[in-house]
């Protein structure tokens, strides 16, 4: 089961770079913090409160959590976005792949949260979905963003580190569903149009890659307080949930 996952997330990130029209991609923007708030979601206390929080996970643990809000995608699908986020970041630590991340995008209203390889057990993707709509949304539709995304890391550390003083009610009491089951068709379907792209276009099995471009849409001049808080090696290869408010 967990190798066909991998092999359908595989075939789908690459999918999504042809698919998502990103010949004027978004960049990524600066790793200056566990809380990165471009969209300017948050309250100075709330921002505080965050970091705060998150500051502590990554000094007293292996684990990474960052958030990252962003005005707009500019036309780049948030899967994508988030994932080249998480490569480039490189959140967790090395060898243990243990990052993850929650990314917002306030004009298209969607979020993400993306997992590092070796936390895909222990947050799998029907609990980072359960995460979204059951404790950060109902939050978000009251423009509580503040405290949505509080509950939302927390919720985050809670199952990262099996903490359960950390975890809603409605979380661990999820039916435990395999929601990670994709249809054949559509795994065949990927196959065929990742295949072909191989076959006839140029650059072969990294065909999609060409349809990035040099021109690039960023967030203006980012800090240079990385030094402070930086990525640790971690690897990340799709794992997560989507959703909407």
């Amino acid at each position: 089961m967990k190798s066909s996952q991998r092999l359908f997330r595989f075939i789908a990130i690459f999918y999504l770079f042809w698919h998502g029209l990103l010949l004027f991609s978004l960049d990524v923007p600066p790793l200056t913090a566990p809380v990165n708030d471009y969209a300017q979601l948050f309250t100075k206390s709330e921002l505080q409160e965050l970091n705060d929080f998150l500051y502590s996970i990554d000094q007293n643990s292996d684990l990474q959590i960052v958030v990252l809000t962003i005005p707009s995608l500019e036309d780049e699908t948030i899967e994508n976005f988030s994932i080249r986020v998480a490569e480039q970041w490189e959140l967790g630590k090395k060898g243990k792949d243990s990052g993850v991340i929650l990314v917002i995008a306030a004009q298209e209203r969607k979020l993400r949260i993306e997992v590092g390889y070796g936390l895909e057990e222990l947050l799998t993707d029907a609990q980072s979905n359960k995460i979204i709509r059951s404790v950060i949304i109902p939050y978000f539709e009251k423009q509580e963003y503040g405290k949505g995304v509080l509950m939302g890391v927390k919720n985050i550390a809670g199952l990262a580190l099996k903490d359960e003083s950390l975890i809603n009610k409605t979380v661990r009491e999820q039916e435990q569903e395999d929601t990670d089951t994709i249809p054949l068709p559509i795994i065949i379907f990927l196959i065929i149009v990742f295949l072909f792209g191989s076959r006839f276009m140029p650059g072969g099995l990294f065909w999609p890659l060409l349809f990035f471009s040099s021109g690039r849409r960023g967030f203006g001049s980012g800090s240079s307080s990385s030094d402070r808080f930086s990525g640790k090696g971690g690897r990340f290869g799709g794992g997560g949930a989507s959703g909407s408010w």
